[in-house]
């Protein structure tokens, strides 16, 4: 076969055999000794590995390290050495905004200093000269992390059975926290000297917590100082588990200067999904509402995530001392479908009330297409130092709700913003190591973003809520410091 070209990579050092079990302990307790935080209404907003963070995830073209199980298992007969990879986590800082969230005036924030592991990975295969070559890996595929609160107290004038203003006291409390790590195992095969073909499959564990309340309430006291109060109350409250498998399909082709690559991700296939989901919606005193609370709380419900096909292709041309890689990567639709599964029951309190028993407990999920671009450029400073610099779109997948979701039925709320990256950073190369840092910023920006809740115009008729509007803005500032150390056990 053809001699390999250099990618960026360290010698490596005869360390002795290191074993299977031992590797993917030590995998384990990196992975889940840090806590993961970004956001989940994006495929490309976290990327695998410190080179494919500074290049924003555009290796689809082939990259000869561990972190070709993801992009593009093909690329893994191209590795030339068996070897374990732990990567050190990315450190963020996330400023979010709606202005004008909960109402005019009253802007949504959230601001995280969070920081995530991005990958664990070691080739199982010893013999560099092997057609077929294994690695497995464990890495951060999707997290989210977000918490808004918002506090109203004024005077305004609501209740009809009053004349004057009335104190009116409203609060939201929004929460969604996501983790999502992918545990896999996969093979490269190289085909003859130009092309090799890839195959990788993951177990992917979905953990997430989600918390919706709003409450608006206004009083008044009449002459003898009797008490009125008109009340309506929210509360959602979702936890959610989910396994399943993904299946990935790649190949490779590679020539003196030219890379090359397609990688084809399935879609999800569910494995087993549990969730305990909870709601409670109190009325008092409203208008054309009756008095009563609609309560229920199950737990062991049946519950399913999905995650699309997609197709990525990639590029790569290598130029004296630097490398361009180009990547777009396409993410089919996903129709409307039942996340969570609840049982249809009353929940009404007093019973002789209608009940919510239709959907009162069930989420809903759905995914538009998406179809994302990625350039970066690699410089050899010297054979010690490599810069990395990328940019790269990140498009919401809920940027238009699905027309077969009702306006009664529930759906996880998350801003559906665009994502824009600019990355840059440096790997300094040792005897067997790789030192590298840099810096990822992305700017998210959307002007079709709908409040949360309306509290500075509320009505009488309304629930004591204000019309929602459908047009506010959305930005975000995230910045991402990236400090990775690999280090290359030989295990021949």
């Amino acid at each position: 076969m053809k001699k390999y070209s250099k990618d960026f990579k360290p010698k490596m050092l005869n360390l002795g055999k290191i074993s299977l079990k031992n590797s993917l302990l030590l995998c384990f307790l990196g992975l889940m000794a840090e806590k993961m935080s970004a956001q989940d209404s994006q495929y490309w907003n976290l990327q695998v590995g410190t080179r494919g963070m500074l290049v924003g995830g555009t290796l689809t073209s082939g990259v000869y390290d561990n972190s070709a199980i993801y992009y593009n298992p093909a690329a893994l007969a191209m590795v030339r050495a068996s070897h374990l990879t732990i990567n050190a986590s990315a450190y963020r800082v996330e400023f979010m905004n709606i202005r004008d969230g909960a109402g005019a005036g009253l802007n949504a924030r959230s601001q995280r200093i969070t920081n995530y592991p991005q990958m664990m990975s070691s080739m199982l295969t010893h013999n560099e000269n092997n057609r077929l070559k294994l690695a497995a890996v464990m890495l951060t595929r999707q997290s989210a992390n977000w918490d808004v609160s918002n506090y109203e107290h004024s005077l305004v004038d609501i209740l009809p059975q009053s004349a004057g203003d009335e104190e009116y006291l409203a609060a939201l409390t929004y929460q969604n926290s996501v983790t999502e790590p992918w545990f896999g195992l996969g093979g490269g095969y190289a085909i003859n000297e130009h092309w090799t073909a890839g195959f990788s499959s993951f177990i992917a564990y979905r953990n997430q917590r989600y918390w919706l309340d709003v409450s608006a309430r206004a009083t008044s006291t009449d002459l003898n100082q009797s008490l009125f109060t008109a009340t309506y109350q929210e509360h959602n409250d979702l936890r959610i588990n989910t396994l399943k498998n993904i299946n990935k399909i790649g190949l490779h082709g590679h020539w003196e200067k030219i890379r090359f690559g397609l990688c084809t991700t399935m879609p999800s296939i569910n494995m087993i999904g549990w969730a305990r989901v909870g709601r409670e919606i109190v009325f008092q005193n409203l208008e054309n509402e009756p008095n009563g609370v609609w309560f229920d709380q199950q737990r062991m419900v049946d519950a399913t995530y999905k995650t699309p096909f997609s197709l990525a292709a990639g590029l790569s041309f290598d130029l004296p001392k630097m490398r361009l890689n180009f990547n777009s990567e396409y993410f089919a639709p996903i129709r409307a479908y039942k996340m969570v599964n609840a049982a249809s029951r009353n929940v009404a309190f007093p019973t002789t009330l209608s009940s919510y028993n239709n959907d009162f407990l069930d989420y809903y999920s759905y995914a538009n297409q998406v179809l994302n671009f990625g350039l970066s450029a690699e410089f050899e400073l010297n054979p010690q130092w490599t810069a990395h610099t990328g940019l790269r779109t990140d498009q919401s997948y809920h940027r238009q709700q699905s027309a077969d979701i009702t306006q009664t039925q529930l759906i996880v709320v998350a801003p559906s913003v665009d994502l824009y990256h600019l990355s840059g950073g440096f790997s300094w190369t040792r005897r067997a190591s790789i030192m590298s840092f840099g810096l990822n910023y992305a700017l998210g920006y959307s002007g079709r973003e709908s409040q949360f809740v309306n509290f500075t115009e509320p009505q009488y008729s309304q629930r004591l809520l204000g019309t929602v509007a459908e047009n506010q803005t959305f930005s975000s500032h995230t910045f991402t410091l990236l400090i990775g150390y690999n280090y290359f056990f030989a295990m021949k």
